[in-house]
């Protein structure tokens, strides 16, 4: 009887042992996944953001270098193809040198209100009115400060571009418009380069919702989707969603603030 007792004893005292260290495992392990995701969203945060302070950066000297441009004689000066104090000549090296500077531009222009425009590369663009494009228009409304378009396709390559355009003034008057227009390749290049741990990726959006970077649906508006749609709601913030296979992933998101595009670091929980 004794001996008994003292195995049921043993017995329970096993299973409260197991059951407890089975307990606490699941709590370790519970934390531990806890951290870890704390850990990995803390370090999301650190490079969606740098990546933001790299887009920011990379945009920002074409406005410094459109704006220097504009302060040029050969800008301030020319005053269309007769009677001008710059000849077009000179005004097509000075944007041929602006070129030179900044690779990742393909087109530098400088429009007149009397419809005249020097291009380069030199095109021929008979019968075409820069005063009605969104470039000049969005310039003129603002004059002395940089302006940038939304996102678009490229007709001929298929690549993102952007332009940046400057109202010029002189003596008070508005005398041109002058643009760049940019590849965005080069951003991609950037976010594609930064090194994002754990099989992760990064996406970046404009500020509609089209994916201008995205390892699958790059040109496509993803605003329905609800974890797209929900970084417009914050400046940074992370969420869990379930991707179309029906994987539970991580989204990690900043803000690149002059334009509202959503840079985010995804991965799979």
């Amino acid at each position: 009887m004794a001996k008994s007792l003292k195995t049921k004893i043993i017995f329970t005292a096993l299973i409260l042992f197991f059951t407890g260290t089975l307990l606490m495992a699941f709590m370790l392990n519970d934390q531990v996944k806890k951290r870890s995701l704390e850990s990995v969203i803390d370090s999301s945060d650190a490079i969606s953001s740098q990546m933001s302070y790299s887009v920011e950066n990379f945009l920002a000297q074409y406005s410094k270098g459109i704006d220097a441009l504009t302060d040029s004689d050969e800008i301030m000066d020319f005053t269309g193809p007769r009677g001008s104090l710059v000849s077009e000549a000179e005004l097509t090296e000075r944007l041929k040198s602006f070129l030179g500077v900044y690779s990742d531009a393909v087109a530098v222009y400088y429009a007149l209100p009397s419809k005249h425009i020097n291009i380069y590369p030199v095109s021929d663009l008979t019968g075409f009115d820069p005063t009605s494009r969104p470039w000049y228009e969005i310039a003129m409304a603002e004059p002395g400060k940089v302006q940038w378009s939304s996102p678009y396709i490229d007709e001929v390559n298929g690549n993102f571009m952007i332009t940046a355009s400057i109202a010029v003034e002189k003596n008070g008057t508005l005398i041109g418009v002058a643009g760049v227009d940019i590849e965005l390749t080069a951003i991609t290049d950037i976010l594609n380069s930064a090194y994002i741990p754990n099989d992760g990726y990064s996406t970046l959006f404009d500020e509609n919702g089209t994916a201008i970077a995205h390892p699958t649906k790059g040109g496509e508006n993803l605003m329905e989707i609800a974890y797209v749609k929900n970084m417009y709601g914050s400046d940074h913030g992370d969420e869990i969603f379930k991707d179309e296979d029906g994987k539970k992933m991580i989204s990690v998101h900043s803000t690149i603030p002059e334009f509202g595009w959503k840079v985010s670091t995804i991965y799979e929980e």
